[in-house]
């Protein structure tokens, strides 16, 4: 079973809502297929335009299956191969079938209303969209019997969705967790390689991202390699430790944590004023001595997901007043929590 993670994700929220689907959802499976009426509505743009946004996917998928420890591996730019293994809930064999096609999840049910869901993923593409991408290899099991391997080769020359019946699945020993392999990303898609910026550039994004995902979720233990050197590894304790691992000893020692919440009225046309929404804001803030020159030391997460809001971004410096020295920038990690 995997730890509990900070209450800020809204993980305990998560875990009621999969706990009330019951033993009879378990049997049937928790991956379906959404209908078309759903499908239209979530309308879903590119899911995969480079190595970092498969990361975040796989990152993604391992966070919403409770998992405690997230291990993630890079050759390369990412094209080459990437790694993400995980001891989250894990699949069975059909739900790990049913996994690598478009528009199946066990996020939202077939005509749910992906409006207010918890999990961080729901869309049911990312493995389908992976898999066409790339050779995409999946090994999983939910700890109680033999685990699946199940590979999906969208390298092969053909088109390789897993709606066209070519994938391949066997028996595969595992531990409960997933682990995930992409190999030869975008090696049929040459335009979509060249479109990339050079090699360090793009593992430079790749570790920036699990920094914030770390930072966003310090509960759960992360670790990252790039061509089997080990770059960053978080013990998966609090904020303070995680800040230590993605920056120094002295950042850590010379940080605060802030953890803070407020009930604010409902506005709009569904208010019914009785009914406050609570707001929660979890970080953990380097002193005003500490700074850097750029702005991207500011990491902003919503429950448990790393966003680009300049908006947020600026009321986290805006806090600082007129602390910092002119020209300098904060370090600081601030996840808000707020309902779906």
């Amino acid at each position: 079973m995997t730890g509990d993670r900070d209450g800020d994700r809204g993980a305990s929220g998560r875990r009621g809502a999969a706990d009330a689907r019951g033993d009879a959802a378990e049997d049937a499976g928790r991956v379906r297929r959404l209908d078309r009426a759903t499908v239209d509505r979530i309308g879903a743009g590119e899911v995969v335009t480079r190595p970092a946004r498969v990361v975040g996917e796989l990152v993604d998928n391992a966070l919403d299956a409770d998992a405690s420890r997230v291990e993630i591996a890079v050759d390369g730019d990412g094209t080459d191969r990437i790694r993400v293994a995980d001891d989250g809930r894990g699949m069975g064999r059909a739900d790990a079938t049913r996994a690598v096609e478009r528009h199946a999840t066990s996020k939202l049910a077939p005509d749910g209303d992906p409006v207010g869901i918890e999990s961080l993923g729901f869309r049911g593409e990312a493995l389908a969209a992976i898999a066409e991408a790339a050779r995409l290899e999946l090994v999983t099991s939910p700890g109680d019997g033999v685990g699946t391997r199940v590979v999906v080769d969208g390298t092969a020359g053909t088109a390789a969705t897993a709606d066209e019946t070519n994938v391949e699945v066997e028996p595969a020993g595992r531990a409960r967790g997933t682990t995930v392999v992409v190999e030869d990303l975008f090696a049929t898609r040459p335009a979509r390689r060249e479109s990339l910026a050079g090699a360090d550039a793009e593992f430079a994004r790749i570790s920036s991202l699990v920094a914030d995902y770390a930072l966003a979720n310090p509960s759960v233990a992360f670790s990252l390699d790039h061509d089997g050197s080990a770059t960053l590894s978080t013990p998966g304790t609090d904020r303070t430790d995680a800040l230590l691992a993605v920056y120094d000893r002295d950042t850590a020692s010379r940080s605060t944590t802030v953890d803070a919440s407020v009930d604010l009225g409902v506005a709009g046309p569904d208010a019914t004023g009785d009914a406050p929404v609570s707001v929660g804001v979890a970080g953990a803030l380097a002193y005003p001595s500490v700074t850097r020159s750029t702005r991207d030391h500011v990491r902003v997460s919503v429950n448990g997901r790393p966003v680009r809001n300049d908006r947020l971004a600026a009321a986290v410096r805006d806090g600082y007043g007129r602390l910092l020295p002119d020209g300098r920038e904060p370090v600081a990690a601030v996840d808000v929590s707020l309902p779906p």
